[in-house]
C-alpha cells in the first residue's frame, strides 16, 4: 500500500471505548479477558461489519489480550441504536462520541478506552493498558491520502491548508 498511496494530512483521531451492558457480570476489563480465556470463542463482540474500524480495532484488542472471540459481526451495530450492546451478549469496542449519552445514562458500563492516555470525556475510565491489556491502543483515525505520484506541490498545499485551521 505504501507504494500505491501517499499520506497527505491527518485529520482526526476518534478514541474507542470498550462497553458492556450495565447488567452483565463484567465489572472490569480483566473480567472480560478472564471469561474469554475460560471459554475461548464463547464471547460475542459487536462491530459495524467486516473490515470496519470497529472490527479491526476489536481484532487488535483480541490479539493483544491473547483471547478468542466469537467469529463474525453481530447484527445491531451498523444501523441500530449506537449504545445498545444487548443483542451481542454485552460487548462492544466503539467510538466514544456516540456512546457518551448511554454511558452517562447508565445503560452501558465503560471498561476501558483504547488510547494510550485517558480520555477527557471519561477521565475515570482506565486505558486498556492500565486495565491490564498492553498493546491494545486502537483509536479510529481519519486522514487524506492520494495516489502515488501525486505532485509534491499539491500535497504541500493541502497539508498547509489543514495546518492553518
Amino acid at each position: 500500500m505504501d507504494k500505491d498511496f501517499v499520506d497527505i494530512v491527518p485529520l482526526a483521531v476518534q478514541p474507542n471505548v470498550l462497553i458492556v451492558n450495565a447488567g452483565p457480570p463484567y465489572k472490569t476489563l480483566m473480567d472480560v479477558v478472564n471469561a474469554a480465556k475460560a471459554k475461548p470463542g464463547a464471547i460475542n463482540w459487536g462491530h459495524a461489519g467486516v473490515g470496519s474500524g470497529t472490527h479491526l480495532n476489536t481484532e487488535k484488542f483480541v490479539d493483544a489480550a491473547k483471547i478468542k472471540r466469537h467469529p463474525g459481526p453481530v447484527q445491531g451495530h451498523a444501523g441500530g441504536d449506537p449504545g445498545d450492546v444487548e443483542p451481542v451478549g454485552g460487548l462492544l469496542l466503539a467510538p466514544i462520541s456516540r456512546r457518551i449519552p448511554h454511558i452517562k445514562g447508565g445503560r452501558v458500563r465503560p471498561l476501558a478506552v483504547s488510547t494510550a492516555k485517558r480520555n477527557g470525556q471519561l477521565p475515570d475510565v482506565p486505558t486498556t493498558g492500565e486495565a491490564g491489556v498492553k498493546g491494545a491502543d486502537a483509536p479510529l483515525w481519519f486522514a487524506v491520502w492520494g495516489p502515488a505520484g501525486i505532485p509534491a506541490g499539491i500535497v504541500n498545499k493541502i497539508s498547509a491548508t489543514r495546518a492553518r485551521r
